[in-house]
């Protein structure tokens, strides 16, 4: 535990004087007593509830519950330890303090808990894009030496090479087949 001497001193450069403190940090003194939540809850209460508070010997269950800080220190005083002579308040209230920080509360049984990986849902696009991260280095892409995109034009729904009446690469994107599809006569132009 530290204890801070803070210095106090003026700067005469200026015609105002500026204060300024500097805190130098200093060990306690050796044989002071420990007066914190912790040393008291390890001295009193770790025999019986465990060092964590996940219980022992004297008490199995883990100590945890909805209990606020003046409701834990409170029952502390009024109850524990088991016998004729109990915790005095201002002791039963740092250890109330330390144990809803530690282990006690509900917010620190979830801080204590080891870090899940937690899964989360993908939209169909995401799941498309993230499937084709991962696939699309082991499909090598083929140039094309005259670039566009390949297009193959039926006579009708039925994709068989028989009803195939048009296959070509377009260089862009950008068909007006009006009333009368892609190839007038071959095709059912209803189908576009």
């Amino acid at each position: 535990m530290y204890s801070h001497r803070i210095r106090i001193g003026f700067l005469a450069a200026s015609s105002l004087p500026l204060i300024y403190a500097a805190v130098a940090p200093q060990r306690a003194t050796p044989g002071k007593a420990e007066t914190s939540g912790a040393s008291f809850f390890a001295k009193s209460c770790a025999p019986c509830h465990g060092v964590k508070g996940e219980g022992g010997a004297g008490f199995p269950r883990p100590l945890t519950g909805p209990r606020t800080v003046t409701e834990l220190s409170k029952f502390i005083a009024q109850s524990m330890p088991p016998g004729p002579k109990k915790t005095p308040p201002a002791q039963a209230k740092l250890i109330a303090e330390f144990m809803h920080g530690a282990f006690y509360s509900p917010l620190a049984q979830e801080k204590n808990r080891p870090a899940r990986v937690t899964l989360s849902r993908l939209t169909v696009r995401q799941f498309r894009n993230a499937v084709a991260d991962l696939v699309g280095p082991y499909h090598p892409v083929v140039p094309s030496t005259s670039g566009g995109l390949k297009g193959e034009y039926f006579k009708n729904r039925d994709r068989s090479a028989k009803n195939r009446v048009i296959e070509r690469i377009d260089p862009e994107i950008k068909f007006d087949f009006g009333t009368t599809g892609p190839a007038p006569g071959q095709v059912e132009a209803h189908n576009y």
